[in-house]
C-alpha cells in the first residue's frame, strides 16, 4: 500500500504494482513500529532550527523535529516545505499516494526518483512520527482517517 499506483520498474527488469493507499500504509507502519520517542524542546523564543528544519504546527506550538532525517525531503515531496499541521501532512500524503507513478515521477531529477518512489511511505511515516511518537496535537475532530484511529 505504500507505493504509488501503477507499474513500477525495478532493477533486473522486474516490476511491482503499487496501491497508493496512505491509510493502509499508515496501518502497516503503526503495526510495525513501537510508540514513544524522546522529545526535545527549546526555551521560549529560542528556535535554532528555524531556518533549517520545516515546522510542524499543532496545539498552539511549533515543533521542529531533528530526529527525522527524511522530514525536509518528504515535506518537499508533498508540497509543504514551509511547514504544515499534521492534518495537512495527511491530506497532502493521501493526494500524493493516490498519484500514479508515471505522473508522480514527472518533473523530478533522476537522482531524486528513489525518494519520489518512497514518498507515499514517507508521508505516512512522517505523520506517524509527528502524531503517534512525538505527540503533535491534532486540530479538529476526526482522524488521519482509517489510519488506526489517528487524528488529523
Amino acid at each position: 500500500p505504500c507505493l504509488p499506483p501503477g507499474s513500477i520498474p525495478l532493477t533486473g527488469g522486474r516490476e511491482v504494482a503499487g496501491d497508493g493507499d496512505f491509510d493502509a500504509c499508515l496501518r502497516e507502519i503503526e503495526a510495525a513500529l513501537p510508540l514513544g520517542a524522546p522529545r526535545m524542546a527549546f526555551p521560549e523564543g529560542c528556535d535554532p532550527l528555524r531556518d533549517v528544519v520545516p515546522a510542524v504546527y499543532g496545539g498552539g506550538a511549533v515543533l521542529r523535529l531533528v530526529a527525522m532525517d527524511n522530514l525536509p525531503k518528504v515535506m518537499r515531496l508533498i508540497g509543504a516545505e514551509g511547514g504544515a499541521r499534521p492534518s495537512r501532512v495527511a491530506e497532502l500524503g493521501r493526494r500524493l499516494c493516490a498519484t500514479p507513478w508515471e505522473e508522480l515521477r514527472e518533473g523530478w531529477d533522476d537522482s531524486f526518483l528513489d525518494r519520489v518512489l518512497k514518498s507515499c511511505f514517507g508521508a505516512a511515516y512522517v505523520w506517524f512520527l509527528l502524531v503517534r511518537t512525538f505527540g503533535a496535537e491534532l486540530e479538529g475532530a476526526g482522524g488521519a482517517g482509517g489510519g488506526g484511529g489517528g487524528g488529523g
